[in-house]
């Protein structure tokens, strides 16, 4: 009975193998998308200038030398000596943070805090900012008056930007001069828009 089991066992077992269709892994991972469909998209979408260089495109690498370059200039036109004790840094080491050329070290948020809190140069944040679509404005400091007051100040500077646009306007064309007068006017409605401010706070 053995013998018999064995027989019947022993033909159908090709035939169980020879029914199955060999499959490969190279196969599988391209139907079914495995890592030669995922790797391609993850360097062209999520990480578009890997293969490019340290900063990405030429354009980036543009604006953040501006920043860098103006890091560097703050540093050395302000007494590095004397910067880098207020910084708790040695004098050497600033200089190599400093320089954009030294990839080992670099200025952290917190040296670049310290470098405009000790120097009072902004040029840092002011060429961050412009790189970035903003511009920083030194906010003065206003005394509060009352809302009357502070109401009729923005409304006087708001006539006196009207009059300058107005005027720029007449010869259907604003040279350099006019727009250079156009913002000087928005400069002072925007601190008698401050003084409105700290005026409500005591109202």
């Amino acid at each position: 009975m053995r013998a018999c089991v064995l027989k019947k066992q022993i033909p159908d077992q090709p035939r169980r193998n020879q029914s199955l269709k060999p499959i490969h892994m190279p196969q599988v991972a391209t139907e079914y998308g495995c890592l030669k469909t995922v790797a391609p998209r993850f360097n062209e979408q999520i990480l578009p200038g890997l293969n490019i260089g340290r900063h990405g495109n030429k354009t980036e690498v543009l604006r953040m030398e501006a920043f860098l370059d103006a890091c560097q200039a703050t540093v050395k036109e302000n007494e590095p000596k004397a910067l880098a004790a207020k910084m708790g840094l040695s004098h050497v080491s600033l200089l190599q943070r400093a320089n954009p050329d030294n990839d080992a070290h670099h200025l952290t948020i917190e040296h670049l805090f310290c470098l405009m809190l000790h120097t009072g140069d902004h040029r840092p944040l002011q060429v961050l900012a412009r790189e970035l679509g903003f511009e920083v404005v030194a906010r003065v400091p206003q005394k509060p008056v009352s809302l009357n007051q502070a109401l009729l100040h923005l409304s006087s500077e708001m006539a006196e930007v009207t009059l300058e646009v107005c005027r720029a306007l007449e010869d259907g064309r604003v040279c350099q001069t006019e727009k250079a007068s156009i913002s000087r006017e928005i400069g002072h409605t925007r601190q008698k828009l401050d003084l409105l401010e700290e005026s409500v706070k005591v109202a």
